[in-house]
């Protein structure tokens, strides 16, 4: 991360990826011209120079002489940072801002909110006040709030088609919905970010009969059909880890996968390197994996 506070205490954090002319060395005594450089650094991100790298966060928190964050010229330059694009007023060209700097700046949503002297940037689109995830609720000017507020959260936690190399990845568990599909009304920011490529969900009609007198609160009834279909069917992808040295009960034991020969448990069932073989489907009672005691000859078999 690269750091630069400038203040009446001396501090300088030096750790610098990108040699930035004129900051190398910037130790003041006062915030005087700091306003100056920063709109500078800003003005190199935004025009692509070659000094600045345009993913380079510039962050002036001014003194207030009141309470708040500590004053000075950050400068961040870290992989992995939020940032998301405004278009910047004086120069007419886009501009990737992060989230400490933004705090400190004027971004209009119209243009008439746009005031001469204060106003820096506006956003792209009006839309853009919102989160990605609220930008994928159709109608959302439609809904009460607090359902707009319960879709947000929602949403994140469904299960949906999020990523494409299952079998590649070792997380400690993944949900992945079997029959996903494309919206039939979507906003146009799904489109934008092309969530059909990890779609979110799956059409359903719901149909309400109020006229019928039976109140069920929140429950319904699902069409039984659809449900053998495959509607709403998931799969939960889970990664076991297992380390031989929590099984080692003596100090020179040695213990390593593999199989002993002839060995009638195993049944075909595990690969010479003591696993399952690859696709294989496991039923209870299952030899599981097996492993060898290097020192006795003793095998050992484990069920799933």
């Amino acid at each position: 991360m690269t750091v630069l506070l400038v203040n009446v205490l001396t501090y300088v954090f030096m750790h610098l990826r990108v040699i930035i002319p004129d900051l190398e060395y910037l130790v003041v005594s006062e915030m005087y011209g700091i306003h100056r450089i920063c709109k500078q650094q800003q003005s190199y991100r935004v025009l692509r120079e070659k000094r600045i790298p345009p993913w380079m966060e510039v962050a002036l928190i001014p003194m207030t002489g009141k309470p708040s964050l500590y004053p000075g010229l950050f400068l961040f330059t870290t992989p992995c940072r939020l940032v998301r694009p405004v278009q910047n007023l004086e120069l007419g060209r886009e501009e990737l801002i992060g989230t400490m700097e933004q705090i400190f700046m004027n971004v209009a949503i119209f243009e008439d909110e746009v005031l001469a002297g204060v106003t820096t940037h506006q956003e792209l689109f009006p839309h853009s006040l919102l989160s990605v995830i609220a930008n994928f609720i159709p109608f959302s000017d439609h809904n009460q709030s607090p359902r707009n507020m319960y879709q947000c959260q929602m949403g994140k936690q469904t299960m949906g088609f999020p990523l494409l190399t299952y079998q590649a990845r070792s997380d400690n568990k993944l949900y992945r919905l079997q029959t996903p599909q494309s919206p039939l009304v979507r906003p146009y920011m799904y489109d934008y970010y092309d969530m059909d490529n990890y779609p979110i969900g799956t059409n359903a009609i719901v149909a309400v009969i109020s006229y019928t007198g039976y109140d069920m609160e929140d429950a319904m009834i699902v069409n039984k059909a659809s449900w053998e279909r495959g509607f709403a069917h998931g799969s939960v992808y889970k990664s076991e880890f297992i380390d031989l040295s929590e099984k080692i009960k003596q100090g020179d034991d040695s213990l390593v996968f593999g199989v002993k020969p002839g060995d009638p448990r195993i049944l075909q069932k595990l690969d010479d390197d003591g696993l399952p073989f690859i696709g294989a489907q496991l039923q209870y009672g299952d030899p599981y994996y097996s492993y060898l005691n290097l020192n006795t000859g003793e095998s050992f078999v484990m069920y799933y």
